[in-house]
């Protein structure tokens, strides 16, 4: 366990106070009473709390073991909780921020209005931890920027690296009002994708689960070809770790109970050969689409499945009144026909050395290629 504070080591469970101005409380394999009365305070679950700032999202992911915080610092004023940093040891000298697969998501959960001293409590606990290095995660570039210097003020020594982008679609009062908005041949595509495919293979079918009782075979494909989809790549699929698969699977059949998700299907006879999964949260403008997942080899290259379920999950989300349909990190060229917009991100690291700061530098590289290497090796075996 990582010192804090008075510099002495913790190694029971519990809550701790510090000379630091928050609250330790340390994480086993479930959430404590004390960090979920907290996060319930700063984040209530109802319709205007997003729900990857739920502690259901952070309980599901330590229960099925794809994070285990180790510790959060909570901080509080005179109205409570202000800021939660849940913070994950990756080995004995280097930390980062936890935040399982998080959409759009800041892994800082804090009030409106109290990002500096949040930052300002993480700069003092990273001087305090024994950690030579701490991850704090993924910004939009003001973001990180504000973060680097808070870290500088404090004496440490953050390295920011551009990394890969969010992409969001701007949805409109009505489907046709949306493919206005798309060049000439992406609006050919989304409008013609599902008849093409209808005509050349008439024993393909569409259906769509919300219900977890009936939508467990949905969701195990969507894993599957996830898998299948990343095989060839470079960067094979992050489900290929079966807890992140696991704690994907749960949450997804969780949300189909809470009345927030789906899944879409698309069968070749009784085979499933393409999925995507949408999500929508009762009084929010936003809807996420993911997990897209298909077999490459069950049709021509000339037809576009993904292009497909997109177009069915864009007419959802413009009937449900939202306003952006959000697709996650990472390019792909589907995102572009979708017409996407862009929003880059920041990846902040923070070396409490300079000479930590220069070793970062260069064995990033190296270490980048080795877990390439290593996923490659992996997923192939």
């Amino acid at each position: 366990m990582p010192c804090i504070g008075s510099k002495r080591i913790i190694t029971d469970m519990g809550t701790h106070r510090t000379a630091l101005p928050c609250e330790v409380i340390l994480y086993g394999r479930s959430m404590p009473e004390a960090a979920k009365a907290a996060w319930d305070m700063l984040h209530p679950p109802g319709p205007h709390t997003p729900l990857f700032l739920r502690s259901e999202w952070m309980a599901m992911a330590m229960a099925t073991g794809a994070a285990n915080p180790g510790i959060v610092l909570v901080l509080r004023d005179a109205d409570g909780p202000f800021g939660l940093v849940p913070l994950q040891g990756r080995t004995t000298w280097s930390a980062e921020i936890t935040a399982p697969i998080a959409p759009d998501t800041m892994p800082l959960l804090m009030r409106a209005g109290k990002e500096m001293a949040v930052q300002e409590a993480l700069a003092d606990w990273i001087k305090a931890s024994r950690y030579a290095l701490i991850r704090l995660g993924r910004f939009p570039r003001e973001h990180a920027q504000a973060l680097g210097d808070v870290c500088r003020r404090h004496a440490l020594h953050p390295l920011i690296r551009q990394v890969y982008p969010t992409y969001r679609a701007t949805l409109t009062a009505s489907w046709e009002a949306y493919l206005k908005g798309m060049s000439r041949h992406d609006r050919y595509n989304l409008r013609h994708a599902e008849e093409k495919i209808l005509a050349d293979y008439p024993n393909v079918t569409v259906e769509t689960y919300t219900d977890p009782d009936t939508g467990a075979e949905a969701v195990d494909a969507m894993i599957r070809l996830n898998r299948m989809r990343w095989s060839g790549e470079n960067t094979p699929s992050f489900l290929n770790n079966p807890r992140i698969a696991e704690l994907l699977r749960q949450f997804t059949l969780w949300t189909m109970a809470q009345g927030y998700g789906r899944v879409l299907v698309l069968r070749l006879g009784n085979r499933i050969i393409s999925t995507a999964a949408g999500m929508h949260i009762p009084g929010q403008d936003v809807v996420y689409y993911h997990m897209v997942g298909r077999d490459p080899t069950a049709l021509t290259p000339q037809h576009s499945p993904g292009i497909m379920l997109a177009a069915r999950i864009i007419r959802w989300a413009i009937d449900l009144g939202a306003a952006t349909l959000a697709l996650g990190q990472g390019y792909a060229p589907y995102k572009v026909a979708l017409g996407c917009t862009e929003y880059a991100q920041w990846d902040v690291t923070v070396a409490k050395s300079a000479i930590g700061l220069e070793v970062m530098k260069r064995l990033d590289p190296a270490i980048q290629l080795t877990k390439l290497y290593a996923k490659r090796v992996l997923t192939r075996s």
